[in-house]
């Protein structure tokens, strides 16, 4: 009965739509649009091409690259790049074809040198290629490399591309200051544009070493992912047309990066300013602003040390560069990126205004520098080997950012926010038949960015708390600090984050436990379970049984399960007194149970609101009646805390956005939210506080 009104009701709704648009549309379409008539056969879509890896018979081990943006006058349109490149390659089969990708930088075989390092050979090259598909120049060599060299170098002199706008690779950005518009040059890499920058080798998998020169007005400053090493006079006209004056043009030389991959390397060239701290190893950190920003960036320098020095002591592996900046630029496609030693924000996550800002914004600024900087160990010095295990990154730095963010400020109670702000998020977008695994296999450069989503960061994230919850945390640091000092500089797959907690987990308990055996089936099929619990009070015993949860019964999964959609559960269990006394309740009275005032409170606030969020889940889908999570509710007026306040809102606010004014349930259910919001609103102190970042 439950499920029929359920489904007559979004019947009805949907009916009613359908017919509000078609309506509208032949409104419109009188209106406006000529008849269309279409005959023929629909095009068929040009398959992805799936082949796209890099051979790994060659391999870079030092790339020596020089960038010069030009971004002087007013003509944004004239704006360009130049540079230059040579790498220094690891020949490891013997092999007369060498692919390297780029992508927006035109090359002809002239541009293009192979030699030998120490006996100046010049290898011929007869043919070169570009595939637009696959992003990258095959160079034909009239002879074979030998295979174990480490002495072959490609050589490109020079290359000139145009500098966009488009927030990809390095690209120009702009503000406005004092009534002038200014320019910068930028940079986003991640996650294949560093062959927009300059050809190479663009995989995560193939780190090797950088030295990086920038060459700008003296007028301006570049900063990278290293130190500044020298900074020396060049001929302007050796890279910018337009400019005759040596003395106005600069070549700042960079500090040799530590073995990384290209996606992470960053440049800017710009007229910020910043301010700097050191800390006990001399170890500088500074925040690069606009200088009218500046002002406002106090607590992200104070949170920008406090970060790498509690990562460093909660891994058990130093932070390994020698500074650490930050910068603010105006526009950029992403929150923020964790390049090596140079992380590069929005401008809105950096800069904290404490005399308009919300609090929220302070709270979300600090979230993302905790992330970025989780970063700087799990992605930067160890990296995934594929873009399939992207979930390892993002998830792992999603999970501890509340970790990290907690110990700056324990006030705001993020483990209990995480609840709200990832794993309520997660369960939603997971309980549809479209959603996909977290780790879902990559074959193209394009599918690389369709993963960059709530699955891939939020149910990571929760995937890999329940992981640590029912590890323990001691054998989770210690498993985690021990896969990130074997695998340092290296690559890896998520076994070996499995490998190393499983060992780590029999040292400290003399147990075994096979991580990998239960994470594969969190992580390789879709969705979560629903758990039913039956009671034998005689036997004196709980059954548990699982099927796959779907907020649409109705709906097919998009991806086949290995594991037939079953789970191996970490169960915990949590009683008022030993389970031998007193008879269990059944469900109803359960609910019964929560809603009472003094023993509601008894539940952990995060447990208050995922009891709230699954009773909604599972009502959306027919398992229950509304009443019950709608009862559940009842017990609002005594809570204080955000996080069960955080679910009820969001749920009821969708009931309440989903019914029309005039049915007769909108105006019961308006009341209702009124009077639980009431004791709530009366409770909340208004004062104006000063909110002084610390």
């Amino acid at each position: 009965h439950r499920s029929k009104s359920k489904m007559h009701f979004r019947a009805v709704r949907s009916l009613l739509t359908a017919i509000v648009v078609l309506l509208f549309l032949k409104r419109r379409a009188s209106a406006y649009l000529a008849p269309i008539t279409f005959t023929g056969n629909l095009p068929t879509p040009t398959p992805l091409v799936t082949d796209v890896r890099l051979p790994t018979g060659v391999k870079p081990l030092h790339y020596n690259v020089t960038l010069a943006p030009y971004i002087y006058g007013t003509n944004v349109s004239e704006f360009y790049f130049t540079g230059s490149m040579q790498v220094r390659l690891s020949i490891n089969e013997s092999t007369s074809n060498i692919k390297l990708h780029s992508d927006r930088i035109p090359l002809t075989a002239a541009d293009i040198r192979v030699f030998d390092s120490k006996s100046n050979k010049n290898y011929t090259i007869t043919r070169c290629m570009y595939d637009e598909e696959r992003q990258w120049y095959s160079i034909d060599l009239s002879e074979p490399l030998t295979a174990n060299s480490t002495d072959v170098v490609i050589g490109i002199a020079q290359f000139k591309a145009p500098l966009q706008s488009d927030l990809r690779g390095l690209y120009v950005s702009s503000y406005i200051e004092n009534g002038t518009k200014k320019y910068l040059a930028t940079s986003q890499l991640q996650p294949t544009d560093a062959r927009k920058t300059f050809p190479c080798f663009d995989e995560p998998a193939f780190k090797a070493t950088f030295d990086i020169s920038i060459v700008r007005k003296k007028s301006l400053k570049s900063i990278s992912n290293m130190p500044s090493k020298r900074v020396t006079k060049v001929s302007a006209s050796d890279w910018f047309k337009e400019m005759s004056d040596s003395n106005q043009v600069e070549k700042e030389d960079f500090e040799t990066t530590p073995i990384m991959s290209t996606y992470i390397l960053a440049f800017i060239v710009s007229q910020f300013d910043y301010i700097e701290d050191t800390d006990a190893q001399m170890r500088k950190y500074r925040t690069w602003m606009r200088p009218e920003l500046l002002s406002l960036s106090e607590f992200s320098l104070v949170a920008q040390k406090n970060f790498t020095q509690f990562y460093e002591a909660y891994f058990g592996v130093p932070f390994p560069l020698k500074k650490l900046d930050q910068a603010a630029v105006p526009d950029f496609n992403a929150g923020a990126m964790e390049n090596w030693g140079l992380i590069i924000y929005r401008e809105s996550l950096l800069a904290f205004d404490s005399r308009k800002d919300r609090s929220s914004v302070y709270q979300r600024i600090g979230s993302v520098m905790s992330h970025e900087f989780a970063h700087m160990w799990f992605r930067n010095l160890v990296t995934p080997e594929w873009w399939d295990d992207l979930w390892l990154n993002e998830g792992f730095a999603s999970f501890v950012e509340n970790i990290g963010l907690n110990n700056l400020r324990p006030d705001w109670n993020m483990d209990s926010q995480f609840v709200a702000t990832k794993q309520m998020a997660a369960l939603e977008v997971d309980s549809m038949g479209t959603s996909h695994p977290i780790y879902v296999e990559v074959h193209n450069p394009n599918q690389i960015s369709e993963i960059f989503d709530t699955i891939t960061y939020r149910k990571g994230a929760t995937v890999l708390r329940m992981l640590h919850g029912f590890v323990g945390d001691e054998v989770f640091r210690k498993g985690v600090g021990n896969y990130l000092r074997q695998n340092s500089y290296g690559n890896t797959f998520h076994t070996a984050l499995y490998d190393s907690l499983t060992r780590q987990y029999s040292e400290s308990t003399n147990k075994s436990l096979d991580v990998g055996s239960v994470m594969d089936r969190w992580i390789k099929q879709m969705g979560y379970p629903v758990l039913n619990c039956s009671v034998s009070t005689a036997a004196r015993r709980l059954t548990l049984t699982q099927n796959h949860f779907l907020s649409d019964p109705s709906q097919v999964p998009s991806y086949p399960s290995d594991y037939n959609y079953t789970w191996i559960i970490p169960v915990t269990m949590g009683t008022k007194q030993n389970l031998t006394s007193g008879t269990p309740e059944d469900v109803s009275g359960f609910v019964n149970w929560m809603a009472e005032k003094e023993q509601s409170f008894e539940f952990s606030p995060q447990d208050r609101a995922r009891l709230l969020d699954d009773s909604f889940a599972l009502a959306s889908a027919g398992y229950l009646d509304y009443s019950i999570p709608l009862n559940m509710t009842r017990y609002l007026k005594s809570e204080t805390h955000y996080v069960p306040w955080s679910s009820a809102l969001s749920k009821i606010g969708y009931l309440h956005s989903m019914l029309h004014r005039q049915s007769p349930e909108y105006g019961p259910l308006s009341a209702y939210m009124r009077d639980l919001l009431e004791g709530a609103f009366n409770d909340v102190d208004l004062t104006t506080r000063t909110r002084t970042p610390t």
